[in-house]
């Protein structure tokens, strides 16, 4: 899914054009091109225009509301071409050491390929977290690399742009069980059910039981997502899922639960009282719409 400033660099780099060159055609800063195409800045109407006359595209394709510009074309069969278990594999390399730019830089290649947010997530970021917490259990990486990781990868997701779909067929309550500060894991099933039509009311860590409870009662929401990454958290959703269970209001609601916490044993979240289980964030997305439907 393209944003303005994907867009901007995917034309920028199809014309051999590196950002100083850009800039000095604009009549403008380096660093202003660099944060248009980090979508951190959007151009006034002007330089909007200039842009758009500079590379003779539409203001629609410039601001992505027009999928394709027919300039473009070629980069459709190099998307089919890239290995993105080999595209996990530099993410998670480059993220070790330490150089978060080029790290970001990996997935905006990505997006400027138009490849889908689902492949990313599903195919380069997680593969990428799930070998990065095997490091971390074998005590490969560190507990300050592993921190590093994570944090450069909510960054990079949270500029992701995910589509606004102005229907929304059902709504969600996404939760980490309290204590369980990974939710990474969460953030990518929240994004994939917006990507999917889903309305979803994103608590992510550290919501009390309370909490939780109001948000299912003022979303009226049909499911319940709970991730929970440790063992030691099981105890601790097994005790939100009877509370839950138990509150008025809350009495129809659907509870899928994920996290590594659940993979070694595929049959404890009905022992919890669950209503479904998934090992990554498709499956999720997949289990909740089977529950309402």
């Amino acid at each position: 899914m393209s944003t303005f400033g994907h867009r901007l660099k995917k034309i920028r780099k199809e014309r051999k054009l590196t950002q100083k060159d850009l800039a000095e055609v604009l009549g403008l800063a380096q660093t202003t091109i660099a944060n248009y195409e980090k979508n951190i800045r959007f151009p006034e109407q002007k330089n909007l225009n200039k842009i758009a006359n500079y590379f003779d595209v539409s203001l629609d394709y410039l601001l992505a509301r027009k999928k394709e510009n027919k300039k473009c074309e070629h980069l459709k069969s190099v998307k089919k071409d890239i290995p993105l278990d080999k595209l996990s594999e530099d993410y998670l390399r480059t993220l070790l050491s330490g150089d978060k730019d080029i790290a970001r830089e990996i997935i905006e290649e990505a997006l400027i390929m138009d490849i889908p947010i689902e492949q990313i997530y599903l195919y380069v970021i997680e593969p990428a977290l799930k070998k990065l917490g095997n490091l971390w259990y074998l005590n490969k990486v560190s507990i300050p690399q592993e921190h590093f990781c994570s944090f450069v990868t909510q960054q990079i997701m949270s500029a992701m742009t995910i589509g606004n779909n102005p229907n929304k067929k059902h709504r969600a309550v996404a939760v980490t069980v309290s204590g369980d500060l990974h939710e990474i894991g969460l953030k990518m099933v929240a994004d994939l059910l917006e990507l999917d039509g889903w309305y979803v009311y994103y608590l992510g860590t550290n919501s009390p039981t309370q909490s939780i409870i109001e948000a299912i009662k003022y979303t009226k929401a049909e499911v319940l997502l709970i991730s929970a990454t440790l063992p030691i958290y099981i105890d601790t959703v097994s005790n939100l899922v009877k509370v839950i269970r138990l509150s008025k209001g809350c009495e129809n609601i659907k509870i899928v639960i994920g996290g590594q916490a659940f993979d070694d044993d595929p049959s404890l979240w009905k022992k919890i009282g669950a209503d479904g289980y998934s090992t990554n964030a498709k499956e999720a997305v997949n289990m909740a719409n089977k529950l309402v439907t």
